[in-house]
């Protein structure tokens, strides 16, 4: 059976990353052996050299999430040793959002996508692409799908929480806080509550959880989960989302949820602008209190979010095949 290797910020317990690793195994499911390459959580990431790390797989998969950044180059995500293998690239995005870069980036990922033994390209946003066309400029095609969480598993659970959710990043803010007590105000106008939902497992669970406590007190309500199965569920239940997370956005679109954002980004107005839904970028402090449970009871764009899952099934298909073609020629 063909050994793959998955290349990805895996294992942090970071929601999306985790949902993103979760989809490649179901893609590959049956047809592979898989691992994540690394197994260390931190630096330098492996208990042997990469080149040997390398050999134990027969295809190498780097796929999901913010993994070009262009004020660095990790030496997790495009450490040159897996040259040595076949490599796939697919629903990877860019980090444009930071404002430093790097003038020696470019180059270097130039070099690591041009290179022979790189069967696949594909990226989850336009943005992304125009970045590296304009910027990187890669010697192959570059494809662009969905983001990896639009052809992940979904619960069929009915909406069972009178509650809306707020996600918030690692440590909130001031104005997260203000906006927090303020969104609970305007829903227990209407008989509906709000909770913090913690969308991290594992270490990083830990620490939001933490954080969230001293920001809010002991007797906000927090909710955690163990696995990412569990939050996907949790996240269903919920009749509307405040988030300050990607992933958040994407899997209560799919599941229906109407959705503000509590801080916009690159992947965010992409998103919006794909789903048709451009309240999704919106801040809840830029509504009135109207306005603002309007939005988080507005009706998701449903046509629109089954052509972005369709698009994604696609793009981890063509990444499949791609991984399972046994030589750059065959292309069956």
């Amino acid at each position: 059976m063909m050994r793959v290797g998955h290349i990805g910020y895996f294992g942090w317990g970071n929601y999306g990353d985790e949902l993103m690793l979760e989809t490649w195994r179901e893609h590959f499911v049956d047809r592979a052996a898989q691992e994540t390459v690394h197994t260390l959580l931190h630096r330098p990431y492996f208990e042997e050299p990469a080149v040997r790390v390398a050999e134990r797989f027969d295809v190498l998969i780097i796929g999901g999430g913010d993994l070009i950044q262009p004020d660095s180059i990790s030496t997790l995500y495009w450490n040159r040793a897996w040259l040595t293998r076949p490599v796939v690239i697919a629903g990877v995005g860019a980090a444009l959002e930071r404002q430093r870069q790097r003038p020696d980036v470019a180059s270097r990922l130039a070099a690591f996508m041009s290179h022979e033994n790189v069967r696949m390209i594909g990226v989850r946003d336009s943005g992304t692409q125009n970045w590296l066309s304009h910027v990187v400029r890669p010697s192959r095609k570059i494809t662009t799908g969905a983001d990896l969480a639009f052809a992940a598993t979904i619960p069929s659970a009915p909406r069972t929480r009178n509650a809306v959710a707020v996600v918030l990043r690692k440590s909130p803010s001031t104005d997260d806080v203000t906006t927090v007590r303020r969104l609970q105000r305007v829903c227990a106008g209407h008989g509906t509550r709000v909770e913090l939902l913690v969308l991290a497992t594992k270490q990083q669970r830990d620490r939001e959880t933490a954080e969230l406590g001293r920001a809010f007190g002991a007797t906000f309500p927090v909710i955690t989960c163990s696995t990412t199965t569990e939050i996907t569920r949790q996240l269903s239940e919920y009749r509307g989302l405040v988030t300050a997370k990607f992933h958040g956005a994407v899997m209560a679109a799919r599941m229906g949820i109407p959705t503000l954002s509590m801080r916009r980004t690159h992947k965010l107005t992409a998103l919006a602008q794909s789903l048709g839904d451009a309240l999704l970028t919106v801040h809840p402090s830029a509504l009135d209190d109207r306005g603002l449970w309007d939005a988080l009871t507005r009706t998701v764009p449903m046509d629109a979010v089954n052509r972005l899952e369709e698009m994604s099934v696609q793009h981890c298909k063509e990444a499949v095949r791609a991984a399972m073609r046994r030589s750059q020629g065959d292309e069956s």
